[in-house]
Parts: structure tokens; C-alpha cells; sequence
């Protein structure tokens, strides 16, 4: 049963960018823990616009450490007709846990309210994104279902960008991470130059960090390739980033979706991160003889 919500898990966790419509059949599913939809609202980081999140909570009294979860980016014409982020299986390894998990629809997109913004600068983008995720974080402290100062921010695709953005400007977080993540154009008017736009912004971001991060990406993928993600991971880490790069040899952009052996990078990986940075992990048993042997499997930067 593990290896299949594990499975499940990975196959859900990343979105997808642009180039990747095919995510949102699996973005819907429909056997998600205790999963309902609430608005999140904060006046002082987003003005009248309200965020559709979808929450999942543990069956135990709250509260709970919190993890939230930056869905990437279906390239719809108008991001109001993208469907809502359902992501039951990753939200299941985490609710299991003891977390609360939410995932909020960032402004302009599926129902929240607000418009999608992008000139061409990942800088502008991601300063403002990382206000709706600083709004819903707030929200659930708010409300005293979110424990202040035991929350994970994880994001794929554009939410891994999203996610690296928010680390640089807020530091409520313990720890975030970055799956495959990036701000890719290659199509319309912001497709020249968006490699070096990417990595500059890489190294502004890094100067910015407030907390920890874990980079994973796959060598083959199609979005962010070495020749992408590898200056994008120098030059954080010469602004002054905290961080760390995990490779997998094979599985393209949506490297997570689904074979045994990604399933255990997420195993030896995330959860040694979590662990790694104060956060619950029930399950991770850190002198583990099988979680010790398969790290050596995968490439490791820091």
C-alpha cells in the first residue's frame, strides 16, 4: 500500500510546464483525503482577489505542521479555464504524516479571482506569486490550523519557480522545494532569451534565500535540461542560496510521474530533506540500511 500511494504521490506532484497539457488528466482525481475547497483571502498581500485553494486535513486535532503545494502552469489561453489542482496523492503521503496540506490556485488562475501576469521577467512573476503563497500560509495561521514555523513549501514546473521566488522574500518556511522548476517561454514574444533570463534571476533569488532548498531535476528533461538547470543552480548558489541538486539519470520534465527507482529518490531524497530541516517525518528512519545504500544512486550537488 506505501509503494502505491508513494507511486500515486509522484505521479501528481509535478504539473508540468507550458509545453505539458498532458498533466491535468492526471491532476484529477478523484479519491483525495478529507479534500475540500476554501477560499483564502488576505487584504494587505492581495487586495480584494481571493485564492480557490483545495485543503486536506489529518484526522487528528490540529494543528498540524502545514505543507503547501505551487501547481505549474497548463498553458491555457485564459489560466481561468484550467482546472483546479487536485493533488490527491501527494496530499495523502502528507496528511498521513500529520500535515496539513493546501494547494492554492494562484491569482489568475482556474477560480481564483485576479489576472495571470508575465512580461517576460521571471523577477516581477515571481515576486508577486510569492505573495499568494505567503496569503494562504498566513490564512491557516491564522485560523490556528497551521503551526507558525513548520511549513514546507514544495512547487513543480513553474511552482517550482513560484517556490524558490517565495523563499527569497518570506521566510515562514523551514525548508522548500524545487521540482524541475523553472520559468520557460519558448513560444510568443518571451521565447528569446528566457535560458539567461532564468539563470540571472537564479543568482538575484539566491542573494535573497531565507531558508534551505532541495532542487531535484532529470538529465533528459525537456523543459529544464543540464544546460538549463545546472547554470540555474550555480548561480543561486553564487548569490548566496542555500542548496542542494539532486539528478535522476531518465524520466523527462515529469520525471516524478512514475517509475520504482524515482519513486525511491523520493523516499532517500524529500523525506531525508524534511528530516534534514526540523520538519516531522514519521516515517523516515534515518539509519534505514535501504534509505543509506539507494542515496548513492542519484547525483548530488550542494
Amino acid at each position: 500500500m506505501m509503494r502505491i500511494l508513494s507511486l500515486a504521490l509522484l505521479v501528481l506532484l509535478v504539473l508540468g510546464g507550458p509545453e505539458a497539457p498532458v498533466a491535468q488528466a492526471a491532476s484529477s482525481v478523484d479519491w483525495a483525503p478529507n479534500e475540500v475547497v476554501e477560499t483564502v483571502t488576505d487584504p494587505e498581500l492581495i487586495g480584494t482577489d481571493r485564492l480557490q485553494t483545495t485543503v486536506f486535513r489529518p484526522r487528528t486535532p490540529g494543528p498540524w505542521p502545514l505543507v503547501v503545494l505551487n501547481h505549474g502552469n497548463l498553458a491555457y489561453p485564459n489560466h481561468h479555464d484550467e482546472p483546479r489542482w487536485r493533488p490527491g496523492g501527494v496530499a495523502n503521503f502528507f496528511v498521513e504524516q500529520g500535515y496539513l496540506v493546501i494547494a492554492p490556485m494562484r491569482r489568475g488562475y482556474a477560480g481564483s479571482s485576479g489576472t495571470f501576469e508575465y512580461n517576460c521577467d521571471p523577477l516581477e512573476f515571481g515576486d508577486r506569486a510569492a505573495d499568494d503563497v505567503e496569503a494562504a500560509i498566513r490564512f491557516y495561521e491564522r485560523r490556528h490550523e497551521a503551526k507558525p514555523g513548520e511549513v514546507l513549501v514544495i512547487g513543480g514546473s513553474q511552482g517550482g519557480w513560484v517556490t524558490l521566488a517565495y523563499a527569497s522574500k518570506y521566510s515562514d518556511a523551514r525548508g522548500v522545494i524545487n521540482l524541475d522548476g523553472g520559468v520557460a517561454y519558448p513560444v510568443g514574444h518571451c521565447r528569446v532569451g528566457w535560458e539567461q533570463r532564468l539563470i540571472a534571476a537564479g543568482r538575484v533569488i539566491g542573494a535573497k534565500a531565507k531558508v534551505p532548498s532541495l532542487w531535484m531535476y532529470a538529465d533528459d528533461s525537456e523543459i529544464f535540461p543540464p544546460s538549463v538547470s545546472r547554470p540555474f543552480f550555480k548561480a543561486y548558489l553564487g548569490g548566496g542560496g542555500r542548496a542542494t541538486l539532486v539528478t535522476v539519470p531518465t524520466g523527462g520534465h515529469s520525471f516524478m510521474w512514475g517509475n520504482h527507482r524515482n519513486e525511491e529518490a523520493w523516499h532517500t531524497t524529500v523525506e531525508r530533506f524534511i528530516h534534514e530541516v526540523g520538519l516531522p517525518t514519521p516515517r523516515f528512519n534515518p539509519i534505514d540500511a535501504k534509505t543509506q545504500g539507494l542515496a548513492s544512486k542519484y547525483n548530488t550537488i550542494r
